[in-house]
C-alpha cells in the first residue's frame, strides 16, 4: 500500500506540496516536452528551445545516442514580458529556428510561457521574461539587447547553506514560476508566489512570497524523500519522489491538483 493524505485546498492561499490521493507512481508524463511544438493557449507563441539530434547515415538515431558534447541548442517563437495582471510587451520574434551560438553539451531544456532555460555542465541558464522573478537571477545585465533581438541567456546560481553549488539535473517552467532538480534529489523553486487577487502560487514553500532566486523546498529534505521528477503547469506544480509519492501544489481550481 501507499501513504495517502488528503488536505483541503483554499484557492486564495499558498500551500506546500501535498501528497495526492493516488497509489504509488512510477512515472509522470513530462508534458513540457510535448508543448515544444505548440502555441501557448493563453499568451500566444513563446520562446522555444530544442536539442539538435544527430542524423546518422542509417537514419535518425535520437537524442539519447547523441554525444553530449554535440548537443546544440535551437530556438524560435516569441518572447513577451508582463506580470500576472500586467500589460504584455513583445520583446522578440523569431520565425525560424536559430542556433544559439557558443552553447553545446546541453543536457536538459524547458520552456515556460515567456521564458526558457537549459542546463550545460550541471549549470542552469535562463532567458526571457523576468517579470515575476521566474529567471531566478538579476536580468538587468542581459536586458541590453535591442528590441526584436534574442535576449541573452545567463547562468543561475543555486547555492546550498554550506556554500555548495549542486549540479542541476532537470528543470521545469510554468507561466510565472520555475523549478530545478539538483543532484541528491533536492528541489528548488523561484518566481511568482501568489497573491490575494491572483490566487495561489506554485512554489511549494508554504507562503505566498515570490522568490527571485532559487529557494530550497525543505519539506522533502525533512521527510527524507528525494525528488525524481518535477513538472510545472501554468499555476501548479507536480513532484514525483523516490518513494513513488506524487505531490501537488499551487492553484487548485478545476481539480488540477488531484486532491478533490
Amino acid at each position: 500500500g501507499s501513504s495517502l493524505a488528503y488536505i483541503s485546498v483554499l484557492i486564495f492561499r499558498a500551500h506546500p506540496p501535498v501528497l495526492c490521493r493516488a497509489p504509488l507512481v512510477h512515472r509522470v508524463q513530462a508534458c513540457i516536452w510535448m508543448r515544444l511544438a505548440q502555441r501557448c493557449p493563453w499568451r500566444g507563441a513563446r520562446s522555444l528551445l530544442v536539442q539538435a539530434p544527430v542524423v546518422a547515415s542509417t537514419g535518425y538515431r535520437g537524442l539519447s545516442s547523441t554525444p553530449v558534447s554535440r548537443r546544440r541548442l535551437w530556438r524560435w517563437g516569441a518572447t513577451r514580458s508582463g506580470g500576472v495582471l500586467g500589460q504584455l510587451e513583445e520583446l522578440e520574434v523569431s520565425e525560424q529556428p536559430t542556433l544559439v551560438e557558443d552553447v553545446s553539451g546541453v543536457t536538459a531544456v524547458a520552456c515556460g510561457a515567456n521564458h526558457a532555460g537549459f542546463v550545460v555542465d550541471g549549470v542552469l541558464h535562463t532567458l526571457g521574461s523576468n517579470s515575476c522573478g521566474q529567471l531566478g537571477r538579476d536580468s538587468q545585465a542581459s536586458s541590453s539587447s535591442s528590441p526584436g533581438s534574442a535576449p541573452a541567456a545567463a547562468l543561475v546560481a543555486i547555492e546550498a547553506e554550506d556554500g555548495h553549488h549542486p549540479a542541476v539535473l532537470r528543470l521545469a517552467l510554468g507561466t510565472w514560476h520555475s523549478a530545478a532538480l539538483t543532484e541528491g534529489g533536492a528541489l528548488w523553486t523561484f518566481g511568482w508566489g501568489g497573491s490575494f487577487w491572483g490566487g495561489a502560487g506554485a512554489l511549494g514553500l508554504g507562503s505566498s512570497d515570490s522568490r527571485t532566486v532559487p529557494t530550497l523546498v525543505e519539506r522533502f529534505v525533512e521527510q527524507g524523500e528525494e525528488v525524481r521528477q518535477v513538472v510545472c503547469g501554468e499555476r501548479h506544480t507536480l513532484v514525483l519522489t523516490d518513494q513513488g509519492n506524487l505531490y501537488s501544489t499551487g492553484k487548485g481550481d478545476f481539480g488540477r491538483l488531484g486532491r478533490g
